[in-house]
């Protein structure tokens, strides 16, 4: 099987972005998803978080594109803030609308082309909705009806937790210190622990002042990523919420690969406007055998002006 792949990031989260409309044959199906997440990701050359599927919009939906994003275990996620993002900027040279609607697994979000975050580093921002903050939606087993702010003694007794879900499950200490070590003990914790039935993201969020946060993240199905979409936008809601902002707050989320930008809106509903790069830096070919678990480049293109801004960027930070 031959594939034309991208290689994109978001704030240094690796994917690799297939259209779906250009290869038909793998269009709704799930187990060809899963089974090609898990072979490319095992790929150390192609060095991915995740694979992003993308499909042209319709008319039923009056969406200009959809989004399935997978994980390394070949597991799907509801959502994925940096994929988005990425999946923006495709729609965008695609289709040359700046301004775009996007669906993925539970609802549309809008998405549009911003001004550069840093010169040379494309920029886009995307929509992070549903937020529900009710443990029930989570999922999480408690008899509280939200979890905001509260011990866990099982899980540690060290920190304080909050739960959340945008719409990926989210699970957020802030804390004055971020241990790598307790952030993944914490992470592989709560994924084997009963209180979240479907697993959670956990992040550490350390205050660097009132309007600037550092995020860093366990994430469910993968393990300690540089940075997480998601993650960073729920840490924004929950910093925003138990410092009882009343309307919206801009917020600057510093992460292990890089920086984006959060607005929090609190009322009159809840929504996040999660901004930052959308960095495409190689297109390959690529043939698959499956029997054999063989993939074979056969073409690559790699974009330094892109890596390069990126690079400097970082440096700036």
């Amino acid at each position: 099987m031959e594939l034309e792949i991208l290689l994109c990031h978001g704030s240094s989260n690796y994917f690799i972005l297939i259209d779906e409309s250009r290869h038909e044959f793998m269009v709704f199906d799930k187990k060809l998803r899963s089974k090609l997440t898990i072979l490319l990701c095992q790929d150390a050359s192609l060095k991915s978080d995740g694979v992003l599927f993308y499909r042209d919009g319709d008319d039923a939906t009056y969406n200009n594109a959809h989004m399935d994003m997978y994980n390394p275990d070949g597991s799907s996620a509801l959502m994925c803030g940096n994929g988005l993002r990425c999946v923006t900027r495709y729609c965008y040279e695609k289709t040359h609308a700046k301004k775009m609607t996007i669906s993925t697994a539970l609802t549309n979000h809008r998405c549009y082309m911003d001004d550069e975050i840093y010169p040379g580093v494309v920029t886009a921002s995307v929509q992070v909705t549903p937020i529900n903050i009710e443990s029930c939606k989570v999922p999480m087993i408690t008899n509280h009806k939200i979890f905001m702010d509260m011990k866990l003694d099982d899980i540690s007794p060290d920190f304080k937790f909050s739960a959340i879900a945008v719409p990926n499950p989210h699970l957020i200490s802030i804390t004055d210190k971020i241990d790598g070590k307790i952030l993944e003990k914490i992470g592989k914790n709560v994924n084997n622990s009963a209180i979240f039935p479907q697993g959670i993201n956990y992040s550490m969020v350390k205050i660097i002042n009132p309007t600037t946060i550092f995020v860093a993240t366990y994430e469910r199905g993968v393990g300690i990523t540089k940075s997480c979409g998601t993650a960073m936008s729920a840490s924004s809601f929950i910093y925003s919420y138990l410092q009882q902002q009343k309307q919206k707050i801009k917020i600057i989320v510093k992460n292990n690969g890089g920086m984006v930008k959060c607005e929090v809106f609190l009322s009159p509903k809840f929504e996040i406007i999660l901004t930052g790069n959308a960095t495409f830096y190689q297109k390959n070919t690529i043939s698959i055998d499956f029997l054999s678990s063989k993939i074979t480049t056969k073409t690559n293109n790699k974009n330094l002006n892109e890596i390069n801004s990126y690079q400097q960027f970082i440096k700036s930070l």
